[in-house]
């Protein structure tokens, strides 16, 4: 008997909202997110804030010191009164998941630095769509020229 599908699991679905939703802010190329604005569609406030707000400062500590080991990683989840189930059963993996995060074990240590993977796979989902659009508005019979839309 097959179970029916309950949707995309929430460690594996990275959050959209309308395109005219004020959570996009703008998409002007100028103008800088901030890292919150990243994280905000990876672990959304109105549905995983505490995973949000254990994400973002984790990734502030992780861009201040690069790498962080076992150890360091121990000591800032108890300085700030984290649970350590949540982060390394929830938080930690959707990060590496993502490809914000990468992780590696040198022996028993664990070491955990910033990867830019995350990065690089909505650029090509990005260019890739734009391709097949752009390609269909030439290939189409009685095409018309599109101007980019926002």
């Amino acid at each position: 008997m097959v179970v029916p599908s309950k949707g995309i699991p929430s460690k594996e679905s990275l959050w959209f909202p309308p395109k005219d939703s004020k959570k996009w802010k703008t998409l002007d190329p100028d103008i800088r997110w901030e890292l919150k604005d990243i994280i905000e569609h990876i672990f959304p406030t109105k549905y995983e804030e505490k995973y949000h707000e254990i994400a973002l400062s984790f990734i502030q500590t992780l861009l201040k010191k690069q790498k962080m080991f076992g150890e360091e990683i121990a000591s800032w989840i108890k300085e700030n009164n984290f649970s350590k189930a949540t982060f390394y059963n929830k938080v930690l993996p959707k990060l590496v998941n993502f490809g914000l995060i990468k992780r590696e074990r040198f022996g028993k240590k664990l070491i955990l630095s910033l990867s830019t993977t995350f990065s690089m796979i909505l650029e090509k989902l990005a260019k890739e769509w734009r391709s097949i659009v752009k390609t269909s508005r030439v290939r189409s019979p009685g095409s018309v020229s599109h101007e980019e839309e926002v």
